[in-house]
């Protein structure tokens, strides 16, 4: 696992005071807004397990019973302020086995706040279930849920923490069972430190809590060091960061659902069309700032990008060959939206007929690159079918593939530029192409367009 850019050491000589106690008796807690505990109280109890989020709406939740096992005894509740305005904006409660600091790091460290850089993963997954991080997103509970709430209740939005045994009783008379944890923000999150089947910890923060700047009520150290995007960068580069861009490749599936079920690759090494020479060539070329490809991740970069070019060529240039007879028949059937001007399917046909005639990138052997495009599509199914008599050649092939290359490289310029980072990374380029509907329907078919266990680039 890569070490947390923005987690801090333990304060040597800080000594962390609570600010209240809750008393543990029935192996389990209830956790939300006080009909959340109310309707927690009425199920069996829960086991800590990996509730995958699921759509509502136009939202994403995480459907859950707002109670789990937990360990008996004290647990500790900390404040968390601000270290400027020193209001409270979120609480840590901890059983009094554990050091506070380090537990609150960890869990910091495997799902903090959505609005701050390097905080892990946002929703319930493998990852946070493995480390032990029951993740509780604004969504999930208070108002949103209404379950517990009698008819004409309405609902409050104060997070409580209470003894499984009390969670049906009202908050007046929970004593020492129970926590009200008062906050100062909007938006409301959760998360539950569980080990060996049963929660230990529960963080609790909402938008207005920003970590960086924010320390235990009886210590003066924030919980985060304040990054700036070149040292966070540079340190992610070092640490190991791959920068593949999966984790927003699959949130847009779980909104979109357009990934292909018959996805096309991996493809060998021997099979390699464009090699990074070739796109360094292309990107110079490319409009706008200057940009260039993070030197740590070139191969990755680069089989990503040759993967999509080869998925194309097999899922849907070599099919064409064999159903029609002319070169711009197969351009009109690869890009049937080629007379609406100003879209890709325009351009490329445009490049694919001849008709954007330009001279290779300086740096572009495009001879070569003809030639293992005659190669790979020999190779793969089309056998001696293309030939440059259907007015249709490998150079114009070429040009088309340039040509959506260099749209991929503009769009992933800007994605760099917006995420603060100074080279080009994997994830730049899967975003420009996720996020354009025309390129994802071209290009992403691709096996290596959602997954990163390839073989690299030679």
């Amino acid at each position: 696992m890569l070490p947390h850019l923005g987690s801090k050491e333990a304060p040597a000589d800080e000594v962390l005071a609570h600010q209240a106690v809750m008393q543990v008796t029935s192996g389990a807690i209830c956790f939300g807004s006080r009909h959340n505990i109310l309707e927690g109280s009425r199920v069996p109890i829960q086991e800590p397990t990996m509730h995958a989020p699921t759509p509502s709406g136009t939202v994403i939740v995480h459907k859950m019973e707002y109670n789990m096992r937990a360990l008996n005894g004290t647990w500790r509740a900390f404040k968390l302020d601000d270290e400027s305005s020193l209001d409270t904006t979120g609480w840590f409660v901890c059983h009094e086995s554990l050091h506070p600091w380090p537990t609150c790091q960890h869990i910091l460290n495997t799902s903090g706040s959505p609005y701050e850089d390097d905080s892990g993963n946002s929703s319930n997954c493998e990852a946070t279930f493995s480390a032990g991080v029951y993740v509780i997103n604004r969504y999930d509970w208070s108002y949103y849920d209404k379950r517990g709430l009698e008819e004409g209740e309405e609902a409050q939005e104060g997070i409580c923490l209470v003894d499984y045994a009390h969670g049906g009783e009202r908050s007046e008379t929970w004593s020492d069972a129970g926590l009200v944890l008062d906050v100062t923000g909007e938006y409301q999150f959760g998360r539950l430190e569980f080990a060996e089947g049963a929660a230990r910890a529960f963080l609790y923060f909402t938008t207005n809590t920003e970590f960086t700047q924010t320390c235990f009520a009886s210590g003066s150290t924030t919980l985060r060091e304040l990054l700036t995007p070149d040292e966070r960068y540079k340190r992610k580069i070092e640490a190991g960061e791959a920068f593949d861009g999966l984790e927003i490749i699959n949130r847009i599936i779980f909104h979109n659902t357009q990934r292909p079920s018959d996805l096309v690759g991996p493809f060998s090494p021997e099979d390699r069309i464009f090699v990074m020479h070739d796109f360094e060539a292309i990107l110079a070329a490319s409009s706008g700032p200057t940009k260039r490809f993070e030197p740590a991740l070139q191969d990755a970069i680069s089989v990503v990008l040759d993967e999509c070019i080869m998925s194309f060529l097999v899922a849907k240039f070599i099919p064409q060959l064999g159903a029609a007879a002319e070169g711009r028949l197969i351009a009109d059937a690869l890009f049937p939206r080629h007379t609406s001007h100003n879209t890709v399917d325009y351009h490329a046909h445009r490049a694919l007929c001849g008709e954007e005639r330009k001279e290779p990138c300086v740096g572009l052997e495009r001879t070569i690159v003809c030639e293992r495009l005659q190669s790979f599509v020999a190779n793969h199914g089309a056998g001696s079918g293309w030939t440059e008599t259907r007015s249709l050649s490998t150079s114009a092939l070429c040009a088309m593939f340039e040509w959506l290359l260099t749209e991929i490289f503009d769009l992933a310029k800007n994605s760099s530029r917006d995420c603060s980072r100074p080279f080009i990374v994997p994830a730049d380029v899967r975003t420009a192409i996720a996020f354009d509907q025309e390129l994802v329907a071209l290009l992403g078919q691709s096996f290596a367009f959602w997954n990163t266990k390839l073989v690299p680039s030679t």
